[in-house]
This record gives structure tokens, C-alpha cells and sequence, in this order.
């Protein structure tokens, strides 16, 4: 990988950084005006439009985490059509280089670094599937969803139920009985976007040899 090909790479990785950390900052803002209003006790605003958007911008949050992982630790790319084996094979070997090679640019070494896992973004993005799923096993077929509160705010549910709660006092998010902690990936997030921009501005902007 060139210079000019790693500031490429480099400067994606920083706009998926700072696209996520827009979305975090509007989840907060969401949030805060859920909070003014309970405060005040006035009852005027919609509750269910500022879950949306909470869940909205957690979901765009997720969504460009994901593009940020997939750059890092890139899946198996799928086969072309009319593709060689080694033609395949070359492509997967070039693909699995090119996030081995940003990682060590961007110095990450750990192999349980937050932005790794995808599995919240994949409940999100395969919603459909799960929905499927619940309504074959689901025995009473009650079903939560866009709850904002303590987990033990509403009980007497399945955890196959539950689906999409957020707790803004730990950030973590649950997912029929998964919880994942939405804090540790924006911070993991503000981390690498403060390296990658360092770096872009290093290749782009440095003297030529």
C-alpha cells in the first residue's frame, strides 16, 4: 500500500469516525431534552418521536462503527462473477492486507478492541430476520421495543421479547438478552479518529523524499 492509497484509507476511517460521533452527539441531545421535560414535569413533547430519535441515531451511531470496523478487519469479500480461483484468492489476500496494514498504521494490537465485534450492528442491520424469528417462537408474542430506562423498568417479559432498549445511565444497549456497551465504542471511536486524522495530515502533508 502507497502513500497516497494509506491517506485514502486513513481519511475514511476519520469521516466514519466523526459521521459516529455526530450521531452520539445527537443521541445525547435527545436524551437531554427527554430529561428537561421530566424535570419540568410539562408533559408537551412527544415522547415517542424523541425515542425515534434516539434509536435513530444509535442505529446511524452502529451503522458507522460497522464501516469503520469493516475497514479495520475486513470480512471475506464475495466472489465476482467469471473470477478465477486465483484471481479470488489474490483479491481475499490483498483485502485481509489492507486492514492488517491500517490497524498497525492507526497502532491497534488488541484482538478484542470494541469497533471488532459487529453482532449489535448485525441484530440491527438484519432486523428483519430477527422479527422473523420471534414471531415463530415467540409463546405470547409480546414484544418491546424503543424502551429507554433501567432494565428492570419493565418485567415479566422473555428476553427474546425485548428488543432495542437503551439505558442512558450504564449506555448500554440490549438486544433480546444481549447488552452492549454503546460508551466503550464511542470512546474507542474519539480515540482512533484523534490518531487517524494525525496520521492523514503526516502522509498528505509531509515533505516529499
Amino acid at each position: 500500500m502507497d502513500e497516497h492509497l494509506k491517506g485514502v484509507y486513513l481519511r475514511e476511517v476519520s469521516k466514519q469516525c466523526d459521521f459516529a460521533l455526530q450521531a452520539a452527539m445527537h443521541v445525547n441531545g435527545a436524551l437531554e431534552v427527554l430529561r428537561s421535560d421530566e424535570l419540568r414535569g410539562s408533559g408537551q413533547i412527544n415522547k415517542n418521536a424523541i425515542h425515534g430519535e434516539v434509536f435513530r441515531n444509535l442505529h446511524s451511531l452502529l451503522t458507522h462503527a460497522s464501516n469503520i470496523s469493516r475497514l479495520l478487519w475486513p470480512p471475506r469479500p464475495l466472489r465476482k462473477r467469471g473470477e478465477t480461483d486465483e484471481q479470488y484468492k489474490a483479491r481475499q489476500a490483498s483485502t485481509s492486507a489492507r486492514g492488517q496494514k491500517l490497524r498497525e498504521l492507526l497502532k491497534i494490537r488488541s484482538n478484542d478492541h470494541p469497533l471488532k465485534s459487529r453482532t449489535l450492528r448485525d441484530h440491527l442491520e438484519h432486523f428483519d430476520e430477527r422479527l422473523d424469528n420471534w414471531a415463530t417462537t415467540s409463546e405470547h408474542r409480546n414484544i418491546l421495543q424503543d424502551y429507554i430506562g433501567p432494565p428492570g423498568g419493565i418485567v415479566g417479559l422473555e428476553a427474546s421479547d425485548r428488543m432495542r432498549e437503551f439505558d442512558p445511565a450504564s449506555t448500554n444497549v440490549t438486544f433480546c438478552g444481549e447488552t452492549y456497551n454503546v460508551q466503550a465504542l464511542v470512546t474507542a471511536i474519539e480515540e482512533l479518529t484523534a490518531t487517524a486524522k494525525q496520521k492523514v495530515e503526516e502522509i498528505w502533508h509531509s515533505p516529499p523524499a
